[in-house]
């Protein structure tokens, strides 16, 4: 059985074996960035001055929410997958290590404790980190649309008083932008890689699995494939790419406050310094390694 598994899905067996491996990784990569996350952690604490409680309560429930419909999916697809086990002769000896065990009982146990543990570590493991991540994103790029708006209120005349506490705050986002960008760059590039190497698992078994021979474990997997692998990366993109837009923004307001600075007749040298100064030191783009830029694919 197992020798005839392997012919009818050969080509697809490495990426089987990379997308059983890559979680694993993933799980020693984000263990190895806790402390860069809790710096991180602390410093989004220092910018409680921005007043964001409200919006952080609201983006805390929908955090919640989003990995509650994430574990609530994984258990009831890896349930109804597991209930029919029992009917299903080439899929429970999947989970049964392709051993035909005779004690019916102690073979569907078998099947389910593997089913119980193969769907969570293979999809709901990813989505969570993939949620983690973007909430980071996320939080920083509302860090600095309120950091832009604060610039919007700036009233002439310009000097050293009223910018005082801007001076102090850019130099804080600047430090957190590059060490966000380091110490979720690999985790990206692992997690990316891993959800391509399940898309393309379940793609090249859907496509070699003919019509008559689709099961109930199938199509409940499949499900959460096409609905937490394409959520879960998009996600990313796009909490990623806020950055990047909310940043060309705080540039173009930085850039129309040092016009408004250079027309006024009694202006502050040093003002126009520290103005110039925020313009040229330049955020680092949010990247995962080898996949370039996270925001690309939106522009």
């Amino acid at each position: 059985m197992l020798i005839k598994t392997i012919s009818n899905f050969g080509d697809a067996f490495i990426g089987f074996a990379v997308a059983g491996v890559l979680p694993l990784i993933l799980y020693y990569a984000v263990k190895s960035k806790i402390c860069s996350i809790q710096h991180i952690l602390k410093r989004y604490g220092k910018f409680k001055f921005f007043r964001f409680n409200t919006l952080l309560y609201r983006q805390s429930k929908s955090t919640n929410f989003a990995t509650i419909i994430i574990l609530i999916s994984t258990v009831l697809a890896s349930t109804a997958s597991t209930l029919t086990l029992a009917d299903e002769n080439q899929s429970k000896l999947y989970y049964s290590f392709f051993i035909n065990f005779e004690n019916d009982t102690f073979g569907f146990s078998v099947g389910f404790c593997m089913n119980q543990l193969y769907l969570p570590f293979l999809h709901t493991f990813p989505c969570i980190i993939a949620t983690m991540v973007g909430v980071l994103y996320y939080e920083f790029s509302v860090f600095l649309h309120l950091f832009e708006e604060i610039l919007q209120t700036k009233s002439m005349p310009l000097n050293g008083n009223n910018m005082k506490s801007e001076m102090k705050i850019y130099p804080l986002l600047y430090e957190v932008a590059h060490k966000l960008q380091n110490a979720t760059s690999s985790i990206c590039f692992i997690l990316l890689c891993c959800q391509l190497a399940v898309m393309y698992c379940f793609l090249a078994v859907l496509i070699r699995t003919k019509t008559e021979d689709f099961t109930v474990h199938l199509i409940c997997e499949g499900s959460l494939v096409l609905t937490l692998v394409p959520e879960s990366t998009i996600g990313i993109v796009f909490c990623s790419s806020r950055i990047t837009s909310q940043y060309q923004k705080m540039q173009i307001t930085l850039s129309l406050l040092r016009d408004k600075l250079s027309l006024q007749n009694n202006y502050e040298l040093e003002t126009l310094h520290v103005i110039k100064f925020m313009i040229e030191k330049k955020f680092p783009v949010m990247s995962g390694l080898l996949w370039g830029n996270l925001h690309q694919s939106l522009y």
